[in-house]
């Protein structure tokens, strides 16, 4: 297995076992519901972690959505190429985004395209309503100090996400990529199937714990 291959192993790993969701936005603290992953910060420090740990060169990398500095991934250095690990943006986007040239996939019946410029990278995805774009990655970015500062303040700053105090779940489940996004769940399977189903809001604990696999305790 090459390093390259190792790190795609390494990023499925992180969209199967740690979903991307909100659940420390919508819970009290005290809800303790033990379920890893989180939004983007906290995919992130979590898979520079596993990354560092198998001998990789990972850093913290800041982007852009909707114009606003407020996402993260990180930036793999590789055998003198370098690499953007978005595992946290709630997409299974389970191929890194090269500096060095643009690149496109589909997977789940979900498609991705990278364009780089100059200054950024700009991440494009097409979940069958059209493309839109997703991320923007400076090519120059934040100092890791300055990234862990940002994710320290995050939610204290008035910052508004997209998500903010909303219900988002999502994480590759077997042969299916499932989200959960208010009152809807989507699924998207490995065959490029896509179906989408209404679900009572208000029983998302439910909802989680059937196709996910992960108890919640709302409290």
């Amino acid at each position: 297995m090459t390093n390259y291959e190792r790190l795609l192993e390494l990023m499925e790993i992180s969209f199967q076992n740690e979903p991307f969701h909100t659940l420390n936005l919508v819970l009290e603290p005290s809800s303790n519901h033990q379920v890893p992953g989180g939004t983007c910060s906290d995919k992130s420090l979590s898979f520079r972690r596993l990354a560092r740990e198998h001998g990789f060169d990972a850093h913290l990398h800041n982007a852009y959505i909707g114009g606003k500095d407020c996402h993260r991934l990180v930036r793999v250095e590789l055998e003198g190429s370098v690499y953007f690990a978005d595992v946290g943006n709630g997409w299974p986007a389970v191929i890194p985004y090269p500096a060095h040239e643009s690149i496109q996939y589909t997977v789940f019946g979900i498609s991705f395209r990278s364009e780089i410029t100059s200054d950024f990278i700009s991440v494009f995805n097409n979940t069958g309503n059209g493309e839109k774009l997703m991320v923007k990655i400076p090519i120059n970015a934040k100092t890791e100090k300055e990234i862990l500062h940002d994710i320290d303040q995050r939610f204290s700053e008035g910052m508004e996400y997209p998500f903010s105090g909303k219900i988002r779940f999502s994480a590759i489940s077997g042969d299916e990529f499932l989200f959960l996004k208010g009152s809807s769940i989507r699924k998207y399977s490995s065959s490029g199937g896509h179906t989408r189903e209404s679900v009572p809001e208000g029983e998302w604990p439910g909802i989680i714990e059937s196709n996910f696999g992960w108890k919640i305790r709302e409290v």
